[in-house]
């Protein structure tokens, strides 16, 4: 009964820094400060870190030195751990964020707003020039005048390009027969269709499904020039 009450009494925290590495540490307290948090983290000095946590409505808050919180009651288990000594504060979709370091890469904003960069592409937004913010970006400025503000888009799906006898085609569907290849290339009937790759060429008969990659070269050979 008593190691059952032990057991119960850990909580498990994950702790995320500046690069965005996490690990999980326990924490013997179900309500704890943002200084134990630290304490958690093995952090020093302890004041010299900030904690900022989702509070559950998007965004990230901080969690001060001396305010708790209720590690139960939230289900908040990920805390981010970062050095600074002030917050820069910025809006992501509406939500406010909070961030002790700047300029920050793209990913990052990117992963603390919880945004799939192959879906989304995320943008600043009230400048005179908006731009997009690449999760490849290397430095993204939060320290400008007032607060800054980003939005997400929901990016064009990418249709794939193949060729066909070295002519560009736009293909939108996953599979297409040799059929419907031939049909794209105008390729004659009696003419033998080949994908190219790595040794022999693959044939492509009117009834083989074949999985659309971009940059996939396809090419068509007259009848007398293979065999019989």
């Amino acid at each position: 009964m008593s190691e059952h009450n032990v057991e119960a009494g850990h909580e498990t925290v994950v702790i995320i820094d500046e690069g965005l590495h996490e690990e999980s540490r326990q924490i013997s307290k179900s309500h704890p400060t943002g200084a134990d948090i630290v304490q958690a983290a093995q952090k020093e000095p302890i004041d010299g870190f900030f904690v900022l946590y989702n509070p559950g409505n998007g965004g990230l808050k901080e969690l001060r030195q001396t305010d708790e919180i209720d590690l139960q009651h939230t289900k908040v288990q990920r805390f981010y751990v970062v050095p600074g000594d002030r917050l820069f504060r910025f809006q992501i979709d509406g939500a406010e964020y909070e961030w002790p370091i700047s300029p920050v890469p793209g990913a990052l904003l990117y992963q603390v707003a919880k945004l799939d960069a192959e879906k989304v592409a995320l943008w600043t937004q009230g400048q005179a020039t908006e731009r997009e913010i690449s999760p490849d970006e290397a430095s993204v400025d939060l320290a400008g005048s007032g607060v800054e503000h980003f939005i997400s888009k929901s990016r064009q799906p990418k249709h794939p390009t193949i060729f066909i006898n070295d002519t560009a085609h736009t293909v939108h569907q996953v599979h297409l027969s040799g059929a419907q290849i031939r049909a794209l290339g105008g390729i004659e009937s009696d003419y033998q269709l080949f994908l190219e790759q790595p040794g022999d060429d693959l044939p492509i008969p009117n009834d083989r499904s074949v999985k659309i990659e971009d940059g996939q070269r396809f090419y068509s050979l007259p009848p007398a020039t293979f065999g019989s």
